[in-house]
């Protein structure tokens, strides 16, 4: 009985320990990634995408700094990006949203688009984020160059 409890014990001290905390609207969190550009890791971009929220769409600065990390990822940790964003449950259709918005008319989409259309794609959300690039660069009267691949 004893072990039982030690082996419960563990087992749900591991799972709390392993869990992230998510602090909604956290301007740091993107700070962080863009500080650590290089050593960016997993969980820096979970912490980083689970920040999204409702309630942050009011945030000027966390709308601008989160803004900017997205395609910074999207430009230069595309398979990070994508893994963290297929195995989390994060709220995904913000993120998307804020790639079809960007807040930087000088981002370069067509790069964007091209390193997340090199990706697996067996990634379930590169083709929504592809088709969130593409939406993007149509609001700002941009065409995407699309492969024959992703024609398909």
């Amino acid at each position: 009985m004893k072990k039982f409890f030690t082996i419960t014990f563990i087992f749900t001290s591991t799972f709390l320990v392993g869990q992230t905390s998510c602090q909604k609207c956290n301007i740091s969190i993107a700070g962080e990634i863009q500080k650590n550009k290089e050593e960016a890791t997993s969980n820096m971009v979970l912490n980083f995408l689970c920040s999204f929220d409702e309630a942050c769409k009011n945030n000027v600065e966390f709308s601008e700094i989160s803004n900017e990390t997205v395609f910074y990822l999207l430009n230069t940790k595309p398979k990070l990006f994508l893994k963290t964003l297929d195995n989390s449950s994060v709220d995904t259709e913000l993120i998307l949203e804020a790639i079809e918005n960007p807040i930087n008319d000088a981002i370069d989409l067509q790069v964007c688009y091209n390193r997340i259309a090199e990706q697996n794609k067996s990634m379930k959300h590169r083709a929504k984020v592809l088709d969130a690039l593409t939406k993007a660069a149509s609001k700002l009267n941009r065409d995407i160059k699309k492969s024959q691949e992703d024609e398909n």
